[in-house]
Parts: C-alpha cells; sequence; structure tokens
C-alpha cells in the first residue's frame, strides 16, 4: 500500500501547488523554497533530510528537485490547502 503522507515532488506539485501557482515554472519555484526553507520536510528512503542535503542533490535547474525523494503532504497542505 502506498505510504500517502509523503509523494514524489512532481506529484505533489501537481495536486497541491500547481492550483495556486501562477505557472508550472512557479509551482516549481516556490515547493523548492518551501523545502529548502523547512516549511516542507523531505525524506529519501525513509529518512528525513537536512536542509543542506537538498541543495546538494540538485540538478541542472537551479529549483528541481530530485525526483527520488518524497515530500510531506501534512506539510504541503497546512502551506497551500487542498484534498
Amino acid at each position: 500500500m502506498a505510504d500517502i503522507d509523503w509523494l514524489p515532488p512532481a506529484k505533489l506539485r501537481e495536486h497541491y501547488v500547481d492550483p495556486v501557482a501562477v505557472d508550472a515554472q512557479d509551482a516549481q519555484r516556490v515547493l523548492y523554497l518551501a523545502v529548502i526553507t523547512g516549511q516542507v520536510r523531505s525524506r529519501c528512503k525513509g529518512h528525513i533530510l537536512r536542509l543542506n542535503q537538498i541543495g546538494a542533490m540538485r540538478d541542472i535547474n537551479p529549483f528541481s528537485l530530485p525526483p527520488d525523494i518524497e515530500l510531506s503532504v501534512e506539510d504541503v497542505r497546512r502551506k497551500w490547502g487542498g484534498p
């Protein structure tokens, strides 16, 4: 059974951040900033990541999040609302 308390960045962004953002690029930027400022927790393989670990995992795009991490649905709902 899937862990619905944590979702990959793309899926979480699609369901919770895209509807309230100006466009997809803005959604990606605000989600990234929420993660690196500690407003949204992230984890990898079940372990909560520290803020400096996310920055070290960055892709070429300055606001991209690694696809193999998961983000807290609870934190995102608290920040942006949603189902």
